[in-house]
């Protein structure tokens, strides 16, 4: 019987498994991995940079149990989250907005960092591996897998969620969790692409902008700033990603972009009657050249209402000037969507954490069985909250397989 197995290598399932084999040397640590490597959805992390965490504050950046995550993170916060990178040996760089990346800038080096010393401590990383089945087995659980079966004293589900991996098939960590009694909440794509009405914006297809994006949906409203990309599909960039958490399973909203920022609607006016009187002779699809993105001012004049971008710009009214500069503040769209699990982050909903315990990870109901990462229903916000969520989880649940060994 292995002492330890450990479904999932991962961010979190790597975390505990250096954690487990180095807290009970000379236990046998096992990592079950579906993939031909461990580590891989870190490759991608931060845009390949791996945003490993975040020194802005944890509160009130995650959704779904949140308390859990408190309790969990009192336990093992920010701090001991550079402590264990310093220590394998990923130095840190704070850069914008409290993220702190790998002194590399590559993700790769993470990867290989955890899986060096997880092999290092004795852990065995088995790729190509996918779990169908989780029982109780004498003393212990049976794992079966495609190629056979093991039985472990300690269990760790750290399988990830549903986003970027429609490619696989067989249960998941949800499925293998429910079938101990476990209960899950509505899963839905997070920190993904919006879907929008395309035809306002059809000439705007690859245009970045700096902005503020506010979506409105039937449970609230959620406004974020930063670079705003306007896709064939609807709208992209980090503020949009972060905001489409709010849309939850199956729903729509409308999304508002204040598209000059830095500016009063009031200064806007001023300006576009400035260009009005001084600029009357030409077109009005020159009438904000300078002042925005070309196609961009141009699109907001024809979503204010001005049909004839040829028209003089002198003929326009204060109406119709008022209106432009409401549009360039306020440029609405309806909210179709989201570009789904395959082009998400992470995943919204999971594990209810009501039957976990949040100092240890273990579940209540099938006492050793532990869950950590992405498959527990915690939800960060981006910018190194999920990874921070997958570290806590996995060390926590790590050292408590570990000590739970000689009880």
């Amino acid at each position: 019987m292995t002492d330890i197995v450990i479904i999932g290598g991962g961010a979190a399932g790597l975390a505990a498994a250096v954690t487990a084999a180095r807290e009970a040397p000379g236990a046998t640590v096992t990592v079950l991995e579906r993939d031909a490597r461990v580590g891989k959805k870190l490759l991608v992390t931060g845009n390949g940079r791996c945003n490993l965490t975040n020194r802005s504050g944890l509160q009130g950046r995650y959704a779904g149990d949140e308390a859990f995550a408190r309790a969990a993170f009192a336990r093992f916060g920010v701090d001991d989250t550079l402590a264990l990178m310093e220590e394998l040996g990923v130095n840190c760089v704070m850069l914008e907005e409290g993220k702190v990346y790998p002194r590399s800038l590559q993700a790769g080096s993470v990867a290989d960092q955890l899986r060096l010393a997880a092999q290092e401590a004795g852990a065995a990383l088995v790729t190509d591996q996918t779990v169908t089945r989780l029982a109780p087995d004498q003393g212990g659980w049976q794992i079966t897998t495609q190629t056979g079966t093991l039985s472990a004293r300690r269990v760790l589900v750290a399988t990830g969620g549903k986003a970027g991996v429609g490619r696989y098939n067989g249960p998941t960590g949800y499925d293998l969790l429910q079938a101990l009694g476990h209960t899950v909440t509505p899963l839905f794509p997070a920190i993904v692409q919006l879907t929008t009405e395309t035809a306002p914006i059809k000439p705007l297809t690859g245009i970045k902008t700096q902005g503020v994006v506010t979506l409105r949906t039937l449970t609230g409203t959620r406004r974020e700033a930063g670079e705003i990309l306007f896709t064939e599909y609807g709208l992209s960039g980090p503020p949009v990603l972060q905001v489409s958490r709010l849309l939850g399973p199956g729903g729509t909203g409308r999304a508002t972009l204040d598209l000059l920022p830095d500016l009063t609607e009031e200064a806007v006016a001023a300006e576009i009657d400035r260009r009005r009187a001084k600029f009357g002779k030409r077109p009005c699809e020159d009438l904000l050249l300078g002042f925005m993105n070309k196609r961009l001012g141009q699109t907001v004049i024809k979503r204010a209402g001005i049909e004839k971008l040829s028209r003089p710009a002198g003929t326009l009214t204060g109406a119709e000037t008022a209106a432009i500069a409401r549009t360039a503040k306020g440029f609405e769209l309806a909210v179709t969507g989201t570009r789904g699990f395959g082009a998400a982050q992470v995943t919204a909903g999971g594990v209810n954490t009501d039957d976990f315990d949040p100092a240890t990870m273990e579940s209540k109901r099938a006492p050793g069985v532990y869950a950590a990462g992405e498959v527990l229903n915690v939800t960060g916000d981006c910018g190194g909250f999920n990874l921070q969520w997958a570290w806590t989880s996995g060390v926590l649940a790590g050292r408590a397989m570990a000590r739970g060994l000689t009880t």
